[in-house]
């Protein structure tokens, strides 16, 4: 009995050594790639508390996690803007707020939120999450490649978020209100950006439903703008490729009309463009993913 008291008191001290040991380790990589783990952290929330990953359906779920905290930001009136692309982009984790932080905007790139303009600035306004995102790149090349004068985005992605999640809860709400909203104020969605899919891996949510799922969502979406739904192909996230899941998305841009190719961010797997949980972007990999972005809004491609 005493030796295995022993042995149960060695296997907690161990486990606290590890815990410790990672903390740590985090704490340095955070300081050292501008990164705070929080996909990391909620998924460790989940696991304890035995929760799963459904928003709440109620007033006010769709602004739970979300960055709207506007103190110190540079609002812009929408009158100095000069003729912009206005984008809303919507997803999971890769589509805001989850890559390396560390880059500021250059050119005339805003951020939208609730009826309001402001200077873009990471994290940006809208999103889960406290870290980079691709859009302020993004804005930055279309103007310094002479598509547009002035771009606007409005993000509502979800970290973690299902396809069924982005279509059918409190994240959905979130979206329609600020596609209506930014339409109020300018008038028209230049497009719909959507990077989605690594949480419908076949190794955790599976794609079964995916195409149904979609098309109710670009049946929601449809009833309010017929702005371009630019699809990106995703699955990859501390996994190997789903390739059922790639083909789905791929059908889904070939065969219904108003749905665009986005990026395939499945081709940035090489370590360089991951930070180390091997899913969200490093800088290298935000560099990359922005000029696929900007391909794919230059070449409007239904193929």
């Amino acid at each position: 009995m005493m030796n295995i008291r022993k042995g149960l008191k060695m296997k907690k001290q161990s486990t606290l050594l590890l815990m410790i040991l990672f903390f740590y380790t985090y704490g340095v990589l955070t300081v050292f790639l501008g990164i705070f783990p929080y996909e990391q952290l909620r998924d460790i929330k989940n696991y304890v508390l035995s929760t799963d990953e459904n928003i709440p359906d109620d007033s006010n779920a769709e602004y739970i996690g979300r960055n709207v905290d506007v103190t110190g930001l540079i609002n812009a009136p929408t009158e100095t803007i000069k003729e912009p692309l206005v984008f809303i982009t919507y997803g999971q984790s890769n589509s805001v707020n989850s890559g390396q932080l560390g880059y500021e905007t250059s050119e005339d790139v805003y951020m939208f939120l609730n009826g309001e303009t402001y200077k873009y600035h990471d994290p940006a306004l809208g999103g889960t999450g406290g870290n980079g995102s691709v859009w302020g790149r993004v804005g930055d090349q279309l103007i310094q490649n002479n598509v547009t004068n002035s771009v606007v985005f409005v993000n509502t992605g979800w970290g973690g978020a299902t396809l069924n999640i982005l279509t059918n809860t409190g994240a959905y709400i979130f979206f329609d209100e600020q596609l209506r909203s930014v339409m109020d104020e300018y008038g028209k969605i230049d497009g719909i950006l959507f990077h989605q899919g690594e949480s419908n891996h076949q190794h955790k949510g599976g794609s079964s439903e995916y195409e149904s799922d979609f098309l109710t969502l670009l049946s929601n979406i449809r009833n309010l703008t017929d702005a371009p739904f630019y699809l990106s192909q995703v699955s990859l996230c501390q996994n190997n490729q789903d390739e059922l899941l790639l083909k789905i998305q791929d059908k889904l841009i070939r065969e219904y009309k108003g749905v665009l190719r986005g990026p395939n961010s499945d081709l940035l797997f090489d370590p360089k463009f991951r930070l180390p949980d091997y899913c969200h972007f490093s800088k290298a990999g935000l560099d990359e993913l922005s000029r696929m972005w900007l391909e794919s809004i230059m070449d409007k491609s239904e193929i």
